[in-house]
């Protein structure tokens, strides 16, 4: 990742972001009428299956979400709901959600860039810290959707292998 270019103020958000998208081999076709793009990993990855990136005007934000790639049993969203809670909170950039109807997890991160343009390096930074978040909880976020661990479990063995 080139981390040298020097940001291009004269480019619009929706181009800055596609650019650095082309640029990490992540091209995907626009939808400009939400701004947004979405990238599909691939089949049913686990942890992650794919990303929607988009840009939200009024105030203008850049917004990363990573979609895990299978629903959470009902029966076991509350560990899992558990699981996000304790991750969530050493946390200061980004967040895992939970949606309790319907199992969706997702990791979410973004800025806002209002009164000035979409810096591109600021873009890969967020990008690139979500990955490193869902690298390091990711798979163990499967194992309690599994019923193979227990949420304080996995993030304390997610956590002590990630820092120690």
């Amino acid at each position: 990742m080139n981390t040298e270019l020097p940001p291009s103020p004269s480019a619009t958000p929706f181009e800055t972001l596609r650019a650095v998208l082309d640029e990490i081999g992540w091209g995907s076709e626009p939808d400009e009428s939400s701004r947004g793009f979405y990238v599909d990993f691939g089949g049913s990855h686990l942890p992650v299956a794919d990303a929607v990136l988009f840009l939200t005007s009024g105030p203008d934000r850049f917004v990363c979400h990573f979609h895990v790639g299978a629903d959470v049993p009902l029966e076991r969203r509350d560990e899992v709901c558990r699981f996000v809670a304790r991750a969530n909170w050493g946390l200061c950039s980004g967040h895992f959600d939970l949606d309790l109807d319907h199992g969706y997890v997702r990791f979410a991160t973004g800025f806002d860039f209002t009164g000035t343009f979409l810096d591109p390096v600021m873009v890969r930074r967020a990008i690139l810290t979500a990955i490193q978040v869902v690298e390091i909880y990711g798979d163990q976020l499967v194992e309690v959707m599994a019923h193979a661990k227990n949420a304080a479990e996995a993030v304390s063995e997610a956590e002590n292998k990630a820092f120690n």
